[in-house]
């Protein structure tokens, strides 16, 4: 998965958009009993985003990182016409509870959104770099690892990772990757993804 820049900006989309020019996108997703992939699409609705299973110009990469606590992140990068941008999503989750016919029903809903554009530190070509080297559309879903999880252990953050192309759209999550009992590489390019993101990226000035 790679760009370039009119001679250079990233190997990492090129071979993206260069694999086909399919309208419906390959789809590798869990099944309809995983709970976050069911609980996705009003996720999708409450930040305002896109849903890319249908496809998409670009490239787009998102990275949900959902805790326990009020306040969760979702970051984003996009790739088009061979240029990248970010930004940053923080939103707040409470438990309503509604009455339905006489029957009580509770659901997490998002509380507050707020929207943060981003650039690089550096630059866009150390992004890509890592991009490159985190495989992101090659890393495979925990559920689909043996012995992937340890359930003694839980720091609270579940990743959940979207990647999609014109021809290609991902869902993978993982829970505790840094606690992960057998070390596979899809659990460290999730952490490097996820460092590369909180570390490499800052506030945009506007």
């Amino acid at each position: 998965m790679k760009i370039i820049i009119v001679i250079f900006l990233s190997s990492f989309a090129t071979i993206c958009f260069s694999q086909s020019t399919e309208i419906v996108p390959e789809l590798y997703i869990p099944d309809s009993t995983d709970i976050f992939f069911s609980s996705h699409n009003d996720l999708l609705k409450s930040t305002k985003q896109k849903d890319l299973k249908y496809g998409t110009d670009s490239i787009e990469i998102r990275l949900w990182k959902s805790t326990l606590w009020s306040v969760n992140e979702m970051y984003v990068l996009q790739n088009r016409n061979n240029q990248w941008s970010s930004y940053l999503i923080r939103y707040g989750t409470v438990i309503k509870t509604r009455r339905y016919f006489g029957v009580k029903i509770s659901k997490k809903e998002v509380d507050f959104l707020a929207k943060i554009e981003l650039e690089p530190i550096e630059s866009w070509n150390k992004i890509d770099s890592i991009l490159s080297s985190c495989k992101v559309f090659e890393i495979r879903d925990q559920s689909k690892l043996d012995n992937a999880r340890d359930f003694n252990i839980d720091d609270g953050i579940t990743y959940t990772i979207e990647a999609a192309s014109k021809n290609e759209y991902r869902f993978i999550t993982w829970t505790n990757p840094k606690h992960s009992p057998k070390k596979y590489w899809d659990s460290e390019a999730v952490i490097r993804l996820s460092e590369m993101l909180k570390n490499e990226l800052k506030e945009k000035n506007l």
